[in-house]
């Protein structure tokens, strides 16, 4: 019994080989949307970017060994039929054969070494029934840099019907793919045939994407992926959720993400490079007189969320991102002067009686407009605070009715056109004051304490 031993264990060996081998090849139907190596596969560009063994020609009828780019076989020759594979208008390789087996495609393209490929050319018969019917037929096959790689691929003995050959190959240490199309048909007679949209592709795409997110140093930054199978992310620590595509992170170093997913028998990996600038302004690390009750604060690192951990989001409507007071892109909004603004829904965190705004702002003109207020968008209801170009106004004793009892504090001088200017606005209860650049410009005392209006929404 010894003796079969290493037959047994010999057996099991190839088949976990071909079990491998079989699970990285791919056919014609999944790599439909990779990209062609071949270059005029489909013979748009007429007889070019490869070469033949039989001899181009034009004459009609066309000769034994010879070939013509057309698109119509009847054209070339009086016992041929047939049009091109895909638009039935196209051009198409159309071949009348030799009585030898001949090369009669050929092209050679660069390939990555250890990768499946996939080959795929569709053929056939092109001589007229019943007169011409029963004849030798062409056999087409496949050679990958000399060796052949596809089975023996007779063609159907009548016209009109197109046949694929399909077949897979491993590039091992290969740098370039010499692809050669054969007949071995030998007959005189019948052995004349057509050849359209040949194609050799990856069977899995080469990389996946690759993508720079440049953030602030302790922001919460959110990747954004996209995958319709499985899925994993590396490395996992510190997202916040890595089973989502969408997970979130703390930003505080250089990093890379990998996204590595499966598309039908191939792994693609994208790549979310991570760039981490200390940025001047971060909502988790301003000075204490600002971060002490902070409820909504936005950086706008690309979109109008709040950073503040309270979920008082703005909505964008008409501002578009431009650069900031750095000239980083993507990191200020541009509003038009007519219709632009974003606006946060009303949140119990935002029903404050005291309160202090801050923001850069870089004016294009001297119109009066607001940066900031806290009021209903289409009806005035529920105002409480209008933080605009010239003025800080803040609503007490209102009995939340519109524009009644609005108290203003303005601006000695506003900022000027086109400059950046950090600006402050105040409310304590009864005095307001206005800063710019880090200095008061102004103090308006309301003589009696009064909270801000307490009205709902």
């Amino acid at each position: 019994m010894k003796t079969y031993y290493p037959k047994i264990f010999f057996w099991v060996v190839l088949m976990l080989i071909k079990i491998n081998i079989g699970l990285a090849q791919c056919n014609y139907t999944q790599v439909l949307a990779h990209p062609n190596l071949v270059i005029n596969g489909n013979f748009s560009s007429g007889n070019s970017s490869f070469t033949s063994g039989y001899t181009y020609s034009t004459s009609n009828p066309l000769n034994e060994s010879q070939y013509v780019i057309t698109t119509n076989a009847s054209n070339v020759h009086f016992a041929f039929t047939g049009v091109d594979h895909t638009t039935g208008t196209g051009n198409f390789m159309v071949l009348n054969g030799s009585s030898t087996p001949t090369n009669v495609w050929n092209q050679t393209v660069v390939v990555t070494p250890n990768t499946y490929y996939n080959f795929s050319a569709w053929f056939k018969n092109i001589v007229t029934k019943p007169a011409w019917a029963g004849n030798p037929i062409a056999t087409v096959e496949l050679w990958i840099n000399g060796v052949k790689i596809s089975n023996n691929m007779p063609l159907p003995d009548y016209p009109d019907v197109w046949k694929l050959l399909d077949t897979s190959w491993f590039s091992g240490t290969s740098t370039t793919a010499n692809l050669t199309i054969r007949n071995i048909g030998t007959s005189l007679s019948g052995n004349d045939f057509a050849i359209d949209d040949i194609a050799f592709k990856p069977c899995c795409l080469p990389s996946g994407s690759s993508t720079t997110i440049t953030t602030c140093n302790g922001t919460v930054t959110q990747l954004n992926g996209s995958a319709t199978g499985v899925f994993s992310w590396s490395p996992t620590a510190g997202l916040s959720n890595f089973s989502s595509l969408t997970p979130s992170f703390t930003a505080t170093n250089n990093t890379s993400y990998l996204l590595t997913k499966t598309i039908g028998n191939c792994t693609v990996r994208d790549t979310f490079n991570i760039v981490v600038e200390n940025c001047c302004f971060q909502c988790n690390s301003l000075p204490s007189t600002l971060g002490n009750g902070l409820v909504a604060c936005y950086p706008f690192t690309g979109n109008a969320n709040d950073a503040s951990g309270n979920g008082n989001h703005g909505t964008v409507f008409n501002a578009s991102l431009t650069t900031d007071r750095f000239n980083k892109p993507n990191r200020a909004y541009y509003f038009n002067g007519t219709n632009a603004r974003i606006q946060a829904p009303h949140s119990s965190s935002l029903n404050v009686g005291k309160i202090t705004v801050a923001a850069w702002v870089n004016y294009g003109n001297t119109a009066t407009t607001q940066i900031i207020t806290k009021r209903n968008w289409t009806n005035a209801q529920n105002e409480k605070f209008a933080f605009d170009t010239k003025e800080f106004h803040v609503k007490r004793n209102g009995a939340c009715t519109p524009n009644l009892n609005w108290n203003p504090l303005t601006y000695p001088s506003p900022p000027a056109v086109g400059v950046w200017t950090y600006i402050v606005a105040t409310y304590d209860g009864r005095i307001s004051k206005f800063y710019k650049n880090g200095v008061l410009d102004r103090t308006v005392d309301f003589l009696s304490l009064q909270d801000l209006d307490l009205c709902p929404g």
